[in-house]
């Protein structure tokens, strides 16, 4: 016990008994083995709450994997099935609509509508200078 061998635990009880006394000895042993015991009692608790935190830690564990797997699979089969209706609406446009390769050079070389462009331009309709204009005509009165 503690890597004491026989003789060492003969020396330690001797000089116990020269220091302390014949008659404390037993009340002190007493206290010693109560003291060892609580420690005993003590570790074995803490033993078996780890056990059943360690237990209820792994339960966590598997549950948390069981539902990653549930909503990886959820995922993957909302990604394959968004992927074939994409694929079946692009099928169904192209079937729909053919354009022809003259037809499409067509619409990219043709420009856009130039009332857009000339109204964004035109400096009566700016928003910002009908506030500069009115900024003026205050500064001016």
């Amino acid at each position: 016990m503690f890597g004491i061998s026989g003789f060492k635990w003969l020396i330690i009880i001797v000089a116990a008994l020269v220091l302390i006394g014949p008659e404390k000895l037993p009340e002190i042993g007493r206290t010693i083995g109560k003291a060892i015991a609580m420690f005993r009692r003590a570790q074995s608790d803490m033993t078996a709450i780890m056990r059943a935190e360690m237990a209820e830690f792994e339960s966590l564990a598997a549950e948390s994997k069981k539902t990653l797997a549930e909503v990886t699979k959820g995922l993957e089969a909302e990604a394959a099935a968004e992927a074939s209706s994409d694929t079946v609406a692009a099928s169904l446009y192209e079937s729909e609509s053919p354009v022809s390769g003259e037809e499409a050079a067509q619409s990219q070389d043709s420009p856009q509508d130039e009332s857009t462009e000339t109204a964004a331009e035109s400096p009566a309709e700016s928003p910002t200078l009908a506030v500069d204009d009115h900024k003026e005509e205050e500064e001016g009165a």
